[in-house]
């Protein structure tokens, strides 16, 4: 077995709520979607140390609401927090990348177990939230495009002012 660079060594909560819905009715089918489940996440460099690991912290709040005259068995907020180490160092800027898709991901998947073993202790079926991922988009880039009509204009002024002012130079220099 050859273990993952990044490691996962540490979890513990912080804010655990849970709710049964005293209006849910187990006949009717669940109405539960993605709309009502809200998760946030944050991943923190800690410290590292120096050729050997970087050492991060990862919250998450994973929030489910119970929006009125939904057929939603639980309410339930849970916070937690993780520390992630990250063998070995990789290059900064591909740390923090590799951090934030994956810290997240790792921490995920203890808080689905969580929230499924907690409601799975209440009055109605346990609740297994679906699963995401992490990895956020790449941020287009905004490329100017100028047509050569437009170019050869610029090229053009450009010129204009170096003679304008190659000009004035030398009519200075006259008097």
């Amino acid at each position: 077995m050859k273990p993952a660079p990044l490691q996962l060594t540490d979890y513990f909560i912080t804010k655990l709520h849970l709710k049964a819905n005293p209006d849910y009715d187990r006949e009717n089918d669940t109405t539960a979607n993605l709309d009502t489940i809200e998760v946030t996440h944050n991943a923190m460099q800690l410290k590292i140390e120096e050729n050997k690991a970087t050492k991060w912290r990862v919250t998450m709040t994973i929030k489910q609401n119970v929006p009125k005259g939904r057929n939603i068995p639980y309410k339930f907020e849970l916070e937690i927090q993780g520390e992630v180490y990250v063998f070995p160092v990789f290059e900064s800027k591909r740390l923090e990348t590799v951090v934030k898709a994956n810290g997240p991901a790792m921490l995920f998947g203890v808080a689905r177990e969580i929230i499924r073993a907690a409601t799975g202790r209440g009055p109605f079926p346990a609740v297994v939230i679906p699963s995401t991922n992490f990895i956020e988009a790449p941020k287009k880039k905004v490329t100017k495009r100028v047509t050569a009509k437009k170019a050869a204009k610029k090229v053009a002024r450009k010129i204009a002012t170096k003679k304008s002012a190659a000009k004035k130079k030398s009519a200075g220099k006259k008097s």
